[in-house]
């Protein structure tokens, strides 16, 4: 297995780093749609789909695994102020009912079902940044292990490339460990998606998401 937990850096001649431009190639680049909004939407769909897979294992009472899914140190990506990051597992804090899970704040759950919390720390942010989030809301950065991951590393890349080209900015305008691949594992993660679909995906990913012109399928994901 391979990291991915952050886009490949390098360092200026001032000593600086700065991500890498890391979207899709440039024969991609020059078909991407100029309407973003059908891009966003589809995006916003695919998100919620996500969360939804996510929160399956959870959500299964007879199979649920009660181990904790990380060690400290870990890489992971996260949703945090809109965007996604790359972010290292510091430690387990508490066990909680997230809304993500549980949107019915009225709903009793009983203990077993609470899900823990992880303590997170934002790759190359100070550490009054880091930030409480629920397991269920984070996915690993870790290439390859769960079909969802492999999913939700793509939606990610492809929101944050959506937000970097609303905001006219490059990727450094999106803050430091915005999650971006650059193109030769997003060519690595689309094809173990289409593996994951079963062979019978036909679309890229980019048109799949909507950021490229062609349909893509209700439901074949």
């Amino acid at each position: 297995m391979s990291a991915v937990a952050e886009p490949a850096k390098e360092t200026n001649g001032g000593g600086k780093r700065k991500c890498k431009e890391s979207t899709i190639t440039k024969a991609k680049r020059a078909k991407v749609v100029t309407n973003s909004s059908s891009w966003e939407e589809r995006l916003c769909a695919l998100e919620k789909d996500v969360q939804e897979r996510l929160n399956a294992p959870y959500l299964d009472t007879v199979n649920r695994d009660k181990a904790l899914r990380f060690e400290p140190g870990h890489p992971v990506v996260s949703c945090h102020n809109g965007l996604y990051y790359t972010a290292t597992v510091k430690l387990y804090v508490r066990m909680m009912k997230p809304d993500s899970l549980y949107p019915d704040k009225t709903q009793k759950i009983p203990a077993e079902l609470l899900v823990p919390t992880m303590m997170l720390h934002f790759d190359g942010w100070s550490s009054k940044h880091d930030t409480e989030v629920a397991e269920n809301e984070v996915f690993d950065a870790v290439f390859r292990t769960r079909p969802v991951d492999t999913f939700a590393l793509l939606v990610a890349h492809e929101w944050n490339l959506l937000r970097r080209n609303q905001l006219a900015r490059g990727a450094k305008g999106l803050g430091r460990s915005a999650f971006l691949m650059n193109d030769r594992m997003y060519a690595v993660m689309e094809a173990a998606w289409k593996e994951d679909c079963g062979g019978g995906q036909t679309l890229s990913f980019g048109q799949f998401c909507g950021r490229l012109p062609g349909p893509y399928r209700r439901g074949s994901h």
